[in-house]
This record gives C-alpha cells, structure tokens and sequence, in this order.
C-alpha cells in the first residue's frame, strides 16, 4: 500500500479544490523551511550524512503514462523505507528523513 502525503483535489467541489490549494501552500512553505534549515546546519552534520543529503531537480520529456510509471516505481521503491514501518527494527545509525517527490507538467507547456 503505497503511503505518505498525497493532495488529490475533487475539481468539481470548490470549496475542496480551494482547501487542497490551502494545504499544498502549507506543505510547500514548511518543505521548504526544512530545506533551508538543512542546508543551514549542514556544516554541522558528519561527513558522512553531508555527502548524502541533497537537493535535486530535473526536467524531463515523458508521456503520461511513463510518468506514472515512473511515479509508482518510485513510490514502490520509498515505501519500505516509511518510519512507521520500520522503527522497531532500523539498523543503528538510521535517522529520519525527509524525501519529497513532485511530478507535473511544467506549467503553460501544453503539447
């Protein structure tokens, strides 16, 4: 089952568009505050979660369909990985992080 944060608006409901437009304002401004912060304390991490953490953008060139394709292939792969699953038996040295992942036709790009 795949698991963590995601935003489907119901478009024929206006007032539920507007709350998902709502709640997609909030979790991009705290995102991006955790960012921020990460890139803030960085120095004060260890070599090792330094050379791990990072912040990665690309553009690519899919049809819908391989973008969901690639979309759960990606949610399949993060899932086993989700805190709730694993707290109990993390291999030591194991801490949260935060992943995120957006995927959307670059805006005014219409084929």
């Amino acid at each position: 089952m795949a698991s963590g944060l995601r935003i489907d608006p119901d478009f024929q409901e206006p007032a539920a568009n507007a709350a998902a437009r709502a709640l997609v304002d909030m979790y991009l401004t705290r995102e991006l505050e955790r960012t921020r912060e990460w890139f803030g304390q960085m120095d004060t991490e260890t070599e090792e979660w330094r050379s791990v953490g990072t912040l990665r953008g690309n553009r690519l060139l899919v049809t819908p369909d391989e973008l969901k394709d690639l979309v759960e292939r990606i949610v399949e792969l993060v899932d086993q990985y989700q805190i709730r699953d694993r707290q109990g038996s993390a291999p030591e040295g194991a801490r949260a992080v935060v992943l995120n992942l957006t995927a959307y036709p670059e805006p005014n790009t219409k084929a």
